[in-house]
């Protein structure tokens, strides 16, 4: 526009033909200001329809101009490793153009890497094939050269890999795609859980209803459709995989309701050991705390400790502190008052259901340092 500074070709517009605009603005002003048959309110009136009519003419050209610009950004193949095309995620060779903003992104987590906004994969209608840059519908192969864009094609999902030997499936119930061979091959799919489930892991699977749709209570990302791989705690709570071995290098009980992750008898045996051969604190003679079990849900009293305190019915020390009762028998030798307090021998198959299911699953042994083995994988 006039007085501004000039468009260039880059933004839309030539200096030639700015040049060309403000020329004919210029010329049809002068012949509006000059003709005495128009009042000043009708030359005004006149003036500003030729000063909106360039403006809408200017800016209609910048769409044209940001719409190729659109068009060539991020052409560029991408490589998943040398020689291979793709992206850090994914092996394929070819692009997704986001239906949400029109850019074309090797594939959807890359999108989610470089925007402020995520992507919905379903609605992506075409890609680009890296080998001859053709933009065309999405499909398993190139309209324009018949390259294959990737061994395993999801109509649905709008997904491509190429990594050969690697399994991945559609799953109805799901909605979308997992790792695996497929449902009833390796996996099956939980119908209360709402998951995946390795085929392996059937026996022993703990459900809790739409466990995956949460998010890891370690990182904080989205476990239902996370790319990385998911494990089922014997709790039947989910966490990452990786995130477990972290996680289980310091802790023995879930992060969300705090039961055991592993057997733990033999550290508990220890713990008895110790504290028969220790006097109790004079604060704490005569008194008993009022416990809660992580592991059996039981409430039952137990010799005040400052730290250990044993349930009589699972034999559990992974328990929690309800309240201090003050008893008429004081005690002050630890072995005396534990055995006045003897728990009796009870089948832990007596114990009630949660129990049997938590015995019945085969953990090893805790060791601080060591992260646990993870019980069960997920589907994807």
């Amino acid at each position: 526009m006039e007085g501004g500074g000039g468009l260039s070709e880059e933004d839309g517009m030539s200096e030639r033909d700015e040049a060309v605009i403000r020329e004919r603005r210029e010329r049809e002003i002068r012949a509006i200001l000059r003709d005495e048959s128009l009042s000043q309110d009708g030359k005004m009136s006149r003036v500003k329809e030729i000063m909106l009519r360039d403006f809408k003419a200017v800016a209609a050209k910048d769409r044209e101009q940001a719409e190729a610009n659109l068009a060539l950004e991020g052409q560029q193949p991408m490589f998943h490793a040398e020689g291979v095309l793709g992206c850090s995620h994914y092996q394929r060779k070819c692009k997704i153009r986001a239906h949400c903003c029109g850019k074309l992104f090797t594939c959807r987590l890359c999108h989610d890497d470089a925007m402020d906004h995520k992507i919905c994969r379903f609605s992506t209608e075409e890609v680009m094939c890296m080998i001859c840059l053709e933009v065309q519908p999405v499909s398993r192969s190139c309209r324009h050269c018949g390259e294959e864009f990737a061994r395993y094609f999801c109509g649905v999902c709008k997904l491509y890999d190429n990594e050969p030997g690697k399994h991945i499936y559609h799953c109805k119930d799901c909605g979308i795609c997992r790792l695996g061979k497929g449902v009833g091959i390796d996996n099956y799919h939980c119908t209360k859980c709402n998951a995946c489930v390795a085929l392996v892991s059937k026996e022993k699977h703990r459900c809790l209803e739409r466990s995956l749709e949460v998010d890891c209570p370690v990182c904080n990302m989205f476990l239902f459709t996370s790319v990385l791989p998911v494990i089922f705690m014997p709790c039947g709570h989910t966490i990452h995989s990786h995130c477990y071995e972290e996680y289980t290098k310091r802790n023995f009980t879930c992060p969300i309701c705090a039961k055991s992750l592993a057997d733990m008898s033999q550290l508990y045996h220890r713990i008895d050991e110790t504290l028969a051969e220790e006097e109790r604190p004079p604060e704490l003679v005569g008194t008993e705390t009022l416990i809660l079990c992580n592991d059996c849900g039981a409430k039952s009293k137990a010799p005040s400790h400052y730290i250990y305190h044993k349930c009589r019915m699972c034999f559990s020390y992974n328990t929690r502190v309800l309240e201090r009762i003050r008893i008429s028998t004081p005690t002050s030798s630890g072995a005396a008052y534990i055995a006045a307090h003897a728990i009796p021998s009870v089948n832990p198959a007596e114990c009630g259901s949660d129990l049997r299911v938590t015995r019945q699953i085969e953990n090893p042994e805790f060791e601080p340092g060591k992260p646990l083995t993870p019980p069960q994988h997920s589907g994807g």
